[in-house]
């Protein structure tokens, strides 16, 4: 799945990650790609901020928003938990999200529309996330860099 995301993202990306439990490697990625997406987007300026996408996968529709301010939201509905995606139980996919977006941070909302199949699930959520990223961490066109924070706080 993060292969996926790497592909679909265009960011280049290489994991490798050993623990004692999944849960604790599921985690632990989540907390380090989040920390190195901080740190990638640095002070934030000049960058679309917002992304969404809805990607279907076979059965599985997918809906992804995203708001790369810096205040640590999720909000994740894949109806995975209980299942399993090969050798992960899925609501551990919901964990990595999480994880992930409170250590870069930002705002994330994830919802299956529609999908039976886990595995089409979990892999149009990680397609749809990576479409709707590569589009808020975009630098925005036309205007020069450092002079525009999308943002209207403290306009009034």
């Amino acid at each position: 799945m993060l292969s996926t995301f790497a592909l679909f993202s265009g960011c280049g990306l290489r994991i490798r990650a050993r623990g004692d439990l999944v849960h604790h490697m599921v985690e632990d990625t989540g907390i380090a790609l989040g920390n190195a997406l901080s740190q990638a987007l640095g002070d934030r300026r000049d960058i679309e901020r917002f992304g969404y996408a809805v990607i279907p996968m076979d059965d599985a529709l997918v809906m992804v928003s995203i708001d790369l301010v810096r205040r640590p939201y999720v909000s994740v509905d894949l109806g995975l938990d209980g299942v399993m995606i090969e050798d992960l139980e899925g609501g551990l996919i919901d964990h990595f999200y999480r994880s992930l977006a409170y250590y870069t941070p930002f705002t994330l909302h994830i919802a299956r529309l529609r999908g039976r199949d886990p595995h089409h699930i979990a892999e149009a959520s990680f397609k749809s996330f990576a479409i709707a990223i590569s589009q808020a961490w975009r630098i925005r066109g036309g205007t020069p860099r450092g002079s525009y924070t999308p943002s209207v706080k403290g306009e009034m």
